[in-house]
């Protein structure tokens, strides 16, 4: 635990439990209960002073934020770090969502992780009744077949494939005259 002693430049009591938080020095530190931890009286230009604990990768309010008496003009907080540019990797928020989703994008790794989660529900569920006589190698690769379709189907290659086949038919049509 660390001691810290600054001015508050926002307040954001979202309620018990909600991610509750003040900025102190341009560092966010957040509290399971706001009461419990003082916040709900603060306003920003208050200087204040509290513990901190570590949970992860999350700075917490431990104990209660206590104001010191001093009052401070309110500045603010610096601005944040601009983001990377995107590399071809998409970013999790979706700002650039695409569809088709290529294959290097963020999202088609989750919907991969989705799509085996899926499968094994799937698989698991059809062997149920079969008294687990399959042997796990064919297990596993139904489970990878019923993931690819799902992936196919989910992140639009069925239908990038469908309209690829049509332009190229088209194209030989054409040609053909």
């Amino acid at each position: 635990m660390s001691q810290v002693t600054g001015i508050v430049q926002e307040v954001n009591n979202r309620g018990k439990g909600k991610g509750s938080n003040i900025m102190v020095n341009g560092v966010k530190y957040g509290c399971f209960d706001p009461v419990q931890a003082g916040i709900t009286t603060l306003q920003a230009g208050q200087e204040v002073t509290f513990a901190t604990s570590v949970n992860g990768t999350y700075v917490n309010i431990h104990g209660a934020a206590t104001p010191t008496g001093v009052t401070a003009p309110v500045t603010a907080a610096p601005p944040a770090a601009a983001a990377p540019a995107a590399s071809g990797g998409g970013y999790k928020g979706g700002s650039d969502f695409v569809f088709p989703i290529p294959e290097l994008n963020y999202q088609r790794s989750v919907t991969r992780r989705e799509s085996i989660r899926d499968a094994v529900l799937l698989v698991n569920e059809m062997c149920s009744g079969m008294a687990n006589d399959m042997p796990l190698p064919d297990r596993v690769s139904q489970v990878l077949e019923a993931a690819r379709a799902f992936e196919d189907y989910s992140c639009g290659d069925d239908i990038e494939r469908e309209a690829t086949a049509a332009v190229a038919a088209l194209g030989t049509s054409e040609a053909a005259q």
